[in-house]
């Protein structure tokens, strides 16, 4: 089973560009990142949304399938995503004799694909989930909805500089713009 990605700290400031969609555990990783920020450090998120890459074919990854990866991490089956990988971006039917074999390739070699894919909107929802549901302290700050010219979800997340303060706002999306309502606070 792989492991979680693991990281160190403590950071004042964290870019993680093009990283989440290539790991196993991602909650796990953005709890981890989370703990690494210093009090008032920040982390610069960008994920590719789905529907301006060569993962557009692909069904997006939903809130759910990763809490539950996350809640029995000794199920995780990466053979999975790699056939979804292999029939939505290989082009290989699960039925075409080769299809198992390529499967097979890409695990053996634990080749980096994008094991989940989502939209700025399933973005919206996960960084939502880690603050609503896990009470992690930090906020977004600053985000940016995707687009044909700007492929990925940019969004700006602070921990909060009070141990203990855990009124975070929502992402909301509006005009194109991921907006943080500070009505929790």
């Amino acid at each position: 089973m792989p492991k979680p990605f693991l990281s160190t700290g403590p950071w004042t400031l964290s870019l993680r560009a093009n990283v989440l969609e290539h790991l196993h555990f991602p909650l796990a990783a953005l709890r981890v990142w989370c703990n690494a920020l210093m009090p008032g450090g920040i982390l610069l998120l960008r994920v590719p949304d789905k529907r301006f890459t060569f993962d557009a074919p692909r069904q997006r990854t939903s809130l759910d399938h990763l809490v539950l990866e996350e809640a029995a991490p000794e199920a995780y089956d990466p053979g999975s995503h790699y056939a979804d990988w292999v029939e939505h971006i290989h082009k290989t039917s699960p039925a075409q004799s080769n299809f198992e074999r390529k499967v097979k390739e890409l695990l053996d070699r634990k080749f980096s694909i994008h094991f989940h894919v989502w939209t700025d909107v399933d973005v919206r929802e996960i960084l939502n989930y880690t603050i609503n549901e896990w009470k992690l302290p930090w906020r977004p700050v600053f985000s940016l909805h995707a687009h044909f010219y700007r492929k990925e979800a940019v969004v700006v997340l602070q921990k909060d500089s009070e141990i203990g303060q855990s009124g975070c706002g929502d992402l909301t999306l509006n005009n194109n713009v991921l907006l943080v309502s500070e009505s929790h606070r």
